[in-house]
């Protein structure tokens, strides 16, 4: 009565089927310990127990006698349905059913596996051409597929990027450093692939803003400069001239190598390997920072349009050496020729060229505060000293490699002693070309002495004319360029703007003209990020700053360049400390200058676009490019609220400033208690 054909129910699986076998089982328990309790009274004391617990045991050992593994396993299906009969035979021939059963599902798993084997073959990339940059270079992926998944890694502790486009940007390499990418491809079911390309960064020259505009000349009738310029910190390296080399001179059509720059032990730094068309360089024996010798004024004018040209590699043609800052067109000896004014490759200024002399010797001995605070005037050594200087290497002032050395010395040697705006070696090491008054000629100047020569030569006094094709080992030379965005500024920061038309008032009393604008460095305030401070202290919160110009509407106009002096000024006068923006701003004296200050929402708006590498305008949002890219990617700024020095001039004027969001380049105005304990960023400007 209590056969059932299970096959006969409903299919829901394994779970039910195990259930219902359990009540069968744990049902025949019961009426057998009934039995037994009636016919033998002590025995089922012991039976009973055991009969019940019998059920339990077999009912996680039933299995399905309808399962699948019936019809794929013939074994198991010739002794399953011996479990349909009686109640008895059940309990005896199910397990039996139970151990052949499984052995149909250990072979399901071997035909799984066979499904995930690798079914295509790897995608080795393959790159275009590279372009080097200050930090690193990019690179085109020329076989890319956005069905893989792309990765790399760098040597020279670059940093790998790779866009959804498959442009490769390695940055975080020291400059004129060879870095390798090893770009690798993954793909499921597929076959990993891997390949590496290499590039070297860009050579950096350091250089430094000579500023004081309008000064007179020395005695020795040299010196006047009457705009901005910059000039290299240090005489151009062999190191440098090295990776010209490798650039442009496989061939080597012009001569730029001199074979005694692999030989003459007192200069020697530039090995050469190959024949000509194979033609490669070395530095040789960690020598690559004494001063690059054995170059004629060409030599180094071919340089300076290598550099101008944005530093390609090929063969010596007019988009590499023999154009750019001179037209030199194969000229090798003869006379020099005239600096151009638009680099004809890049349609803008040279970005380099050789100094003229009154720059080389303005950079090398003035001083706006020679005769004390204002009062200008040169010393005779370019240490900013009237003695003669001493010549121990090191950070002691007033030293200088001439006299008693029998070689070159590595530049910046002697960091004690740089001129009043930050170069070094001018009096001594090696003599340098200038291209004295710029005009075409057969003469160009040198100066500055060289190592074995006495304290006379290497001063202010000594000057020489030299022919331009001559090489000595005693001669090298500097660079020179005009002030550009992204440079390094007379304060220590970088220069962001420059007036379109000339000149804009400036100065604590707009009775000043200025041309820049310039943004101290991130770390202005001693930390590694810009601080946050109150607009106002507690007091002045709802007061109204005295002579201060207010601004209608954000962004403003051309007459907010130049205001954040006025403004900042009269904030600190109305009480305002360092604890707040304009206080702090006014506070800093970033590379001996005080005339930092909070800028006006015009000068902000004019930095937050810099930084943004969009174009700048005072009269339209900061939107658009990415923060801190371009020549604004040394700005390092947050993507944060930033005060400006600018009240708002609606109906709650007194109680509102500006601020700039540099997140979105939106500015708007918030009352400047509403900061009070957030506080929002501070960044000095100053204007030159």
């Amino acid at each position: 009565m209590f056969a059932v054909d299970v096959c006969d129910l409903p299919e829901t699986g394994g779970s039910t089927f195990v259930l219902i076998a359990g009540v069968f089982v744990l049902v025949a328990g019961v009426i057998v310990t009934r039995w037994v309790r009636q016919s033998a009274g002590r025995l089922s004391v012991v039976v009973a127990p055991l009969v019940l617990l019998s059920g339990f045991v077999l009912v996680p050992q039933v299995t399905d006698p309808c399962a699948p593994a019936t019809t794929t396993v013939p074994s198991a299906t010739t002794t399953v349905p011996s479990a349909t009969t009686t109640v008895p035979s059940a309990t005896t021939t199910v397990p039996s059913a139970t151990t052949t059963v499984p052995s149909a599902t250990t072979t399901v798993p071997s035909a799984t596996t066979t499904t995930t084997s690798v079914v295509g073959a790897a995608l080795t990339p393959t790159f275009g051409s590279t372009t080097a940059t200050a930090n690193g270079f990019t690179v085109q992926i020329t076989n890319y597929n956005a069905s893989y998944e792309w990765a790399g890694t760098a040597t020279a502790s670059g940093s790998v990027s790779i866009s959804g486009t498959g442009l490769i940007t390695v940055t975080g390499v020291a400059a004129n450093t060879s870095s390798t990418a090893t770009i690798t491809t993954t793909r499921t079911g597929y076959t990993g692939g891997s390949n590496t390309v290499t590039a070297t960064s860009l050579v950096a020259m350091s250089m430094v803003t000579v500023g004081d505009v309008g000064n007179a000349a020395g005695t020795t009738s040299y010196g006047a400069v009457s705009y901005y310029y910059q000039i290299g910190t240090y005489e151009v390296t062999g190191s440098q001239y090295t990776a010209f080399l490798n650039a442009v001179g496989s061939s080597d059509t012009y001569g730029l190598y001199n074979t005694s720059m692999g030989t003459d032990t007192k200069v020697a730094q530039i090995s050469r390997s190959g024949t000509t068309g194979t033609y490669t360089y070395a530095v040789m024996n960690s020598t690559g920072q004494r001063p690059i010798t054995y170059v004629s004024w060409f030599d180094s004018a071919r340089f300076a349009n290598w550099m101008s040209n944005g530093q390609p590699s090929g063969a010596q043609t007019s988009t590499t050496t023999e154009n750019g800052a001179y037209n030199l067109n194969g000229a090798t000896s003869g006379n020099a020729v005239v600096a151009n004014t638009v680099n004809p490759n890049t349609l803008l200024a040279p970005t380099f060229r050789i100094p003229l002399e009154n720059e080389w010797y303005k950079a090398a001995y003035y001083s706006p505060n020679y005769g004390g605070a204002g009062v200008g005037g040169y010393w005779t050594w370019a240490t900013q000293s009237n003695s003669a200087p001493g010549t121990t290497i090191g950070s002691s002032p007033n030293q200088a490699s001439y006299d008693v050395y029998d070689a070159a010395t590595d530049v910046g040697s002697f960091s004690g002693s740089g001129s009043f705006y930050g170069t070094f070696d001018q009096s001594g090491n090696v003599w340098e070309w200038n291209d004295l008054n710029g005009i075409a000629g057969s003469n160009r100047g040198i100066r500055g002495g060289m190592w074995e020569y006495n304290s006379a030569d290497v001063s202010s006094s000594t000057r020489m004319d030299y022919e331009p094709d001559n090489e000595d080992n005693d001669v090298g030379f500097r660079v020179a360029s005009p002030v550009t965005l992204g440079a390094t500024g007379p304060g220590g920061g970088i220069i962001f703007y420059k007036h379109a038309s000339g000149t804009f008032a400036c100065g604590a009393t707009l009775n000043q003209n200025c041309t820049y604008l310039e943004v101290a460095p991130n770390t202005w305030s001693g930390g590694s990020a810009d601080p946050s401070k109150v607009w106002a202290v507690a007091a002045n919160e709802s007061v109204d700053v005295p002579s201060i110009t207010n601004d209608s509407y954000a962004y403003n106009n051309a007459s907010g360049i130049g205001l954040g002096y006025k403004n900042s000024e009269a904030i600190v006068a109305q009480g305002n400390d360092t604890t707040t923006a304009a206080g702090a701003a006014r506070a800093y004296s970033g590379g001996s200058q005080s005339d930092w200050y909070l800028p006006s929402t015009a000068e902000l708006n004019l930095l937050c676009q810099w930084a943004r590498n969009v174009p700048q305008s005072v009269t339209t949002p900061c939107t658009g490019g990415n923060l801190n890219t371009g020549t604004g990617a040394s700005g390092g700024f947050s993507i944060d609220l930033y005060w400006s020095s600018s009240e708002d001039d609606g109906i709650y004027g007194s109680i509102f400033a500006w601020l700039q969001n540099f997140f979105n380049g939106y500015q708007f105005a918030n009352p400047k208690y509403y900061y009070t304990v957030t506080t929002s960023s501070v960044r000095p400007v100053r204007a030159f």
